[in-house]
């Protein structure tokens, strides 16, 4: 907006940026503060009390647990995506396919950075499906302070320990298998949702990519078939988007593939907008891009569902799985040379400040 009115930080010398940067900082540390403490107590405290006392309720109350939750979770984020796009400056160029926000879907994503999640949320926001978006993330992140444990009482992130296959399995289809009664056919007005999934199972960084092309390179005379050889992607972790898309299906209406790449300021190793940058760096009028490209895989198209048997299916999703990392990785070497993805742009709604105000109140009230 300020760019539009002649303005450009880029033009300001660097004591200047300097100077700028360190008057809005307290204002910035003020929101951040404000917002923890708000998150605690009206997700971290008071919401713990509702679940608790809802759980004990019984089995009847779990529905209106659920949609509770969602509500919860798309009033909580969305002070927070406001605060990313105005202050932090995020914008987001989209391409692709437009999505469907009465689709229950998988969603697999590739992994950069930590605001990956907030990103993908706002590509739900855009069909109104940012309450029902649900994260299977590794276990570490529960110990986030405020946010981990706000994010598994709203029942938007599925905490899995990779070092524990068994119990991350158990949890796994204990999560499949509420989603799926949720929208069973006895089941009134079922809410859509998007499972997301980073199949990549950890961020992107230098040292991790040279080592997952060592290990295609290794595998490529034994492997059948060959793993990938990715330039701007680790080899996904095939398992995790199998075991949902075939526990799912009879729920699914599609598979969303997401690309994400971060516009480079400077040095292509580490990508921005970084995360703390988003935070407590304004963006002055400088635009802070992410690219994504959208692309709709209808279930029918995705292998399995048919007379297989389960190893000849999994088998099946796994050679898909791999499939779709090769387009992805096509499409980041486009971007890598063009600066954008194909496509014609498609247009991206931001989170209009009163509506983020009257979520802040919501939060306080």
């Amino acid at each position: 907006d300020a760019a539009r009115a002649g303005f450009s930080a880029e033009a300001l010398p660097e004591w200047a940026r300097a100077a700028a940067q360190l008057v809005v900082l307290p204002f910035a540390v003020v929101f951040v503060g404000f917002y923890f403490a708000v998150s605690f107590l009206a997700v971290d405290v008071t919401f713990c009390a509702v679940a608790a006392a809802m759980k004990l309720a019984g089995k009847g109350a779990e529905r209106t647990l659920h949609e509770m939750q969602a509500m919860v979770f798309r009033v909580w984020i969305s002070p927070a995506a406001c605060y990313l796009e105005t202050f932090g400056g995020l914008r987001m160029e989209l391409t692709g396919e437009r999505l469907n926000g009465e689709e229950s879907v998988v969603c697999m994503a590739n992994h950069r950075q930590f605001a990956d999640s907030f990103i993908c949320a706002a590509m739900a926001r855009q069909v109104s499906r940012h309450g029902d978006i649900k994260c299977i993330v590794k276990r570490s992140l529960l110990f986030l302070p405020v946010f981990g444990l706000g994010a598994y009482l709203s029942n938007a992130c599925v905490f899995i320990k990779r070092s524990n296959p068994a119990s991350s399995s158990r949890l796994l289809h204990q999560t499949f298998s509420a989603l799926l009664h949720d929208h069973s056919p006895s089941t009134p007005h079922p809410r859509p949702f998007w499972l997301l999934i980073f199949p990549e199972g950890t961020r992107l960084t230098p040292s991790k990519l040279a080592a997952s092309r060592e290990f295609s390179l290794a595998t490529k005379a034994s492997a059948h078939p060959p793993v990938p050889l990715l330039s701007h992607l680790l080899v996904p972790r095939y398992k995790g988007v199998s075991k949902a898309i075939a526990e799912l299906r009879p729920t699914l209406s599609a598979v969303y593939d997401l690309t994400l790449a971060y516009a480079d300021h400077g040095n292509p190793a580490d990508p921005r907008p970084r995360f703390l940058d988003l935070v407590f760096r304004c963006a002055l009028g400088v635009p802070r891009v992410v690219r994504v490209h959208q692309r709709r895989i209808p279930i029918a198209e995705v292998p399995g569902g048919g007379a297989a048997s389960e190893t000849k299916e999994g088998e099946a999703l796994r050679d898909w799985v791999y499939e779709q990392f090769a387009e992805k990785d096509r499409l980041l070497e486009e971007v890598e040379r063009e600066g954008r993805f194909p496509g014609e742009e498609l247009e991206f709604r931001r989170v209009a400040l009163g509506y983020a105000a009257a979520c802040m109140a919501g939060l306080v009230v």
